[in-house]
């Protein structure tokens, strides 16, 4: 199973935020027949992401966009697979098409960018594709009120937005998301396999 993990790429972290990201990192790199996509891996919550995958031999697909493109060579090197597409939008598509589930932990503009974009390309195409939202540290506390707040002026449909992701508060939530998802795709197939690419619509 493809997880796209979406974090942040600042080298100026709390204490508490890097910690939090990590123990979650580990945890799901521990888990059989999961692999990683993710935007990135020069800094940051990125690269600790990319660098735990590896240490556990596990798949990682780097998605770069084009500004990017000098990196591939050294990613490649190291066993990634990676993908350089145009422009940052792009970049977000592609990482929503080579994977099965997304997991969003704590971040800066972009991946708060990249969750608004994987919820509405979910919404569009009604695509079974579990989004999952870590906000241990309450870092997405103002992306859930702006949610409740469209709500409450009819700017969003009249019915539970979270029903469109899940909220996870603590790991063992998280684990038991990522291995719901990954049994419920070894009964769909017959076993674990990549995605099947979806298209993205607008």
């Amino acid at each position: 199973m493809n997880l796209f993990i979406g974090c942040g790429s600042s080298n100026h972290l709390t204490i508490e935020t890097y910690q939090s990201a990590l123990q979650v990192m580990k945890s799901l790199a521990e888990i059989p027949d999961v692999h990683l996509v993710i935007g990135g891996a020069s800094s940051g919550l990125l690269a600790a992401c990319y660098q735990i995958f590896r240490e556990y031999q596990k798949e990682v697909t780097i998605i770069l966009d084009a500004t990017r493109e000098k990196e591939k060579k050294e990613y490649e090197m190291m066993g990634a697979t990676v993908m350089i597409e145009d422009t940052a939008i792009d970049r977000t598509k592609r990482c929503y098409e080579e994977s099965d589930m997304a997991l969003f932990l704590d971040g800066g503009i972009g991946t708060i960018a990249e969750f608004w974009s994987f919820l509405e390309a979910k919404l569009t195409n009604h695509r079974d594709y579990p989004i999952h939202l870590y906000n241990q540290t309450g870092a997405y506390d103002a992306v859930l009120y702006t949610l409740e707040d469209g709500k409450e002026r009819g700017m969003i449909l009249p019915k539970d937005v979270h029903d469109w992701f899940q909220q996870d508060r603590n790991i063992d939530q998280v684990i038991q998301g990522v291995t719901t998802r990954l049994k419920q795709m070894k009964e769909q197939k017959g076993g674990v396999e990549s995605c099947q690419h979806s298209q993205w619509k607008n």
